[in-house]
């Protein structure tokens, strides 16, 4: 009756069979036009008047809910499953790269202490030439602190005379060719000259 009345709206139903959950789901079977003329025609048909459209019968299906509910548990479990797997490698993972985070940042601090106590001069800077680290080496060589030179330019302790030899050493080292020795003259705080190997 509801898809004689309502054919676009499909039919379903919550019923009890046998003491089992079942759902029924229904569509109005419609006339389509290659198939008014037959049935008009044919002996057999109830009658002789079709229309494009009409409902003809009812397709329907019933699907027992106790084997879809048990499905969909399963179907939850297996979800369950891999959630609590894909969890665990995650762990697991997040594990190894909070070790592999604490290592490095041992050797580096380890690598730290080796410059601090160095009695070399150890300098870094960047390409532009501006000092970006500054151990106690290089303190006691230049008499500057690392508070007055991190982020000054390493030309404030070289001579106005070795201002090229400066500016050829940073090209090369932006070309990515390798500086393995230099002598040279830098220049301490109080402005002596002193003879460097870099």
């Amino acid at each position: 009756i509801a898809l004689n009345e309502d054919p676009d709206t499909p039919f379903t139903r919550f019923e009890n069979v046998d003491g089992k959950p079942l759902l029924r789901y229904a569509v109005a079977d419609r006339m389509r036009a290659s198939c008014v003329e037959c049935h008009n025609s044919h002996s057999d048909s109830p009658k002789t008047d079709w229309k494009i459209g009409d409902v003809r019968g009812v397709l329907e299906v019933s699907l027992p809910l106790d084997i879809a509910a048990a499905q969909a548990q399963d179907n939850l479990r297996e979800t369950f499953i891999f959630l609590g797997v894909m969890g665990l490698a995650g762990v697991i993972a997040l594990g190894l790269a909070i070790g592999r985070i604490q290592q490095a940042g041992r050797v580096q601090s380890q690598l730290v202490a080796i410059v601090e106590s160095s009695n070399d001069a150890i300098i870094g800077k960047t390409l532009d030439g501006n000092v970006t680290t500054w151990n106690g080496g290089a303190e006691q060589l230049y008499g500057y602190p690392a508070e007055e030179m991190v982020g000054q330019p390493i030309t404030m302790l070289v001579p106005e005379d070795r201002l090229e030899e400066a500016a050829d050493i940073l090209k090369r080292l932006i070309i990515g060719d390798a500086v393995h020795h230099v002598e040279t003259v830098r220049v301490h705080r109080d402005g002596t000259r002193i003879d460097v190997a870099l």
